[in-house]
């Protein structure tokens, strides 16, 4: 087996092996423009919200949003028996947002999905799913036509200017 090398990228300003006054102006100005910025967190998504995946295995499946975590990851589950799309985590620059909600203010989201997720090993992600996608298919048999919209896969119509519809 191919053991992986194993580095770090140390912020030398950080571990004061350099001050900032040791550098040029323009090496400062430099480090400013080119630096590491701060992301906030979304504050237009809501717990039950139909979102959208844009990115990585699932584009383009509608999803239920459940939680914003740490980093900017955003738990998200599919309703498998709908649409084939478990629990997972995003980054929540990769959801899209829908108009409609579906209620989920009975549900408690269990710390162990998102801490589980992170270990492809761990046991117990199917108890949590299985609950949490329960109470989902109950909320969703309540809206007419929604089972069918949610495991129909999200198409944009190009003919259409994209900025005057409402999804």
């Amino acid at each position: 087996m191919l053991k992986k090398a194993t580095f770090t990228i140390s912020n030398f300003i950080a571990e004061n092996k350099f001050k900032l006054s040791d550098f040029t102006e323009a090496e400062r100005i430099y480090m400013e423009k080119h630096g590491r910025k701060t992301r906030t967190t979304r504050k237009d998504l809501k717990k039950g919200d139909l979102v959208v995946v844009t990115e990585g295995e699932y584009a383009g499946k509608k999803c239920v949003f459940l939680e914003q975590t740490e980093n900017n990851l955003a738990a998200v589950t599919g309703i498998s028996a709908i649409n084939g799309v478990g629990a997972f985590l995003i980054d929540e620059l990769y959801l899209f947002k829908l108009s409609i909600q579906i209620n989920a203010s009975g549900l408690q989201v269990p710390k162990g999905l998102i801490e589980t997720k992170r270990d492809a090993d761990a046991l117990g992600v199917s108890k949590i799913d299985t609950k949490i996608e329960q109470h989902l298919v109950k909320e969703v048999a309540k809206v007419e036509f929604l089972k069918g919209y949610i495991s129909t896969p999200f198409q944009i119509d190009r003919n259409v200017e994209f900025y005057s519809q409402k999804y």
